[in-house]
């Protein structure tokens, strides 16, 4: 709506001050989106709708070969050197490095990310395309929680 009434020239040069003028990736999503909203808001009240930075890609290779035997190595040593028992989860639902290392989702969907996202190409990306080329199988062993580090 912004571009198709502004123009892409004048909603780039808001986008581009509202990102100069804030330092964090999470609040400048936030701000673009509070600026695009100022300027159109004739159609306001309105419900919008967009990603904030960081997004983390899932990754879920459970039942991957490598994965299982790794899993199982693991399982056993630790076991035996530790006498202690594991409990697999097949998906961590935390922030992870790992989630650029492995990509089995659609590219239509991270083309629909990166329209939503205020700040992506210009302060933000993710290399979609790397990503999937890599395709690395992935597994996190540890501790779990806040305070694992």
């Amino acid at each position: 709506y912004a571009i198709k009434h502004y123009g892409e020239s004048r909603i780039d040069k808001e986008i581009q001050q509202v990102i100069k003028e804030t330092p964090g990736l999470h609040m400048q999503s936030i701000r673009v989106t509070d600026r695009l909203m100022q300027i159109c808001r004739n159609i306001a009240p309105a419900v919008v709708t967009f990603f904030a930075t960081p997004y983390y890609p899932a990754v879920n290779v459970s039942y991957d070969q490598k994965i299982e035997e790794t899993i199982a190595l693991v399982k056993e040593t630790f076991e035996e050197k530790f006498q202690c028992q594991s409990k697999r989860i097949h998906y961590f639902n935390g922030i992870s490095d790992s989630s650029y290392l492995n990509f089995a989702g659609d590219m239509s969907q991270m083309i629909t990310y990166e329209k939503n996202t205020p700040n992506f190409n210009a302060t933000y990306t993710i290399p979609f395309e790397a990503i999937k080329e890599i395709s690395a199988p992935t597994l996190l062993c540890g501790p779990i929680g806040k305070d694992a580090h």
